[in-house]
C-alpha cells in the first residue's frame, strides 16, 4: 500500500470530494525603570498537516495590534518568529523582529501565520498556489485565531494554528490484496484543477480564486 498526499485550499471547488537589549544609561534609580518583557510564543497545530509537529527552522510571522485591532503597535508588523528546534516554542529571529509587551502593562493582540513570507508585511493578503506540490512544507498555510488579552503581567503567549488547506489521502491498491501491484514508472494527477487563490490571514476566510489557473497537479 502507498500513501500519496497533497494538499488544496479549504472552501474552493478544487475537487468535490494551502533581542534587542536596551541599557540604562544615565542616573535613573533602577526601581523607576520599567523592565521591557519580550513575548515568546508557545503553539500548537490542529487538524491534518503535512504532519502535526513543527520542524526545526520552521518561522512564522507575527504581528502585533492593540486590543480593538484599529492599529498596529510601534510597527510590531510581521516579524518573524523561528522554532530553532522543531518544538513549540517561538523566538524572534534576531533583535530586529522581536516584540515587546507594553511597558505600561496594556494587553495586546497578536496575529500570526505560517509559512513565514517577508514580502508579506503591510497586505494581510496571502497568494496561494498549489500548482508545484514537491515540498508540502511551502504550501502547507496555516492561521492562528487572533488572540486578545496578553500582556507583560500575563506574558505566556499560547496560540494554535489551523490549517486553511484540505489534504487528499490516495491509498491505491488491487482488489485482490494478496496480488503483487508495482507503481513503478507509473504517474497519477489531478486534472482540472484551479491552483491559485488569494486568502486573508485576518478575517481567516478566502478572497478569491484564479478562475485562470487551471491545470493538471501531478500528485508527487
Amino acid at each position: 500500500m502507498k500513501k500519496i498526499t497533497f494538499y488544496i485550499p479549504v472552501g474552493i471547488l478544487f475537487f468535490a470530494a494551502l533581542a534587542v537589549s536596551c541599557s540604562q544609561t544615565d542616573n535613573t534609580p533602577a526601581e523607576e525603570v520599567d523592565e521591557k518583557v519580550p513575548v515568546v510564543i508557545q503553539t500548537g497545530i490542529s487538524g491534518r498537516a503535512t504532519d502535526t509537529e513543527w520542524d526545526a527552522g520552521d518561522a512564522i510571522g507575527v504581528t502585533v495590534y492593540n486590543p480593538d485591532y484599529t492599529q498596529i503597535l510601534d510597527n510590531q508588523n510581521n516579524k518573524k518568529y523561528v522554532t530553532e528546534d522543531g518544538s513549540s516554542t517561538f523566538r524572534a529571529e534576531d533583535g530586529w523582529n522581536l516584540i515587546y509587551f507594553p511597558q505600561n502593562g496594556d494587553a495586546i493582540r497578536i496575529k500570526s501565520y505560517y509559512p513565514y513570507l517577508e514580502s508579506q508585511t503591510g497586505s494581510n493578503s496571502y497568494d496561494i498556489s498549489v500548482a508545484d506540490q514537491t515540498t508540502l512544507q511551502n504550501i502547507d498555510l496555516m492561521t492562528a485565531e487572533h488572540l486578545a488579552g496578553y500582556s507583560k503581567n500575563d506574558p505566556n503567549v499560547r496560540i494554535r494554528f489551523y490549517h486553511r488547506l484540505s489534504k487528499l489521502i490516495f491509498l491505491l491498491r488491487t482488489y485482490n490484496d494478496e496480488q503483487f501491484l508495482s507503481f513503478i514508472d507509473s504517474d497519477l494527477s489531478i486534472n482540472g484543477m484551479k491552483t491559485s487563490a488569494v486568502y486573508n490571514i485576518f478575517e481567516n476566510d478566502f478572497e478569491s480564486q484564479d478562475a485562470t489557473s487551471v491545470q493538471n497537479i501531478p500528485v508527487p
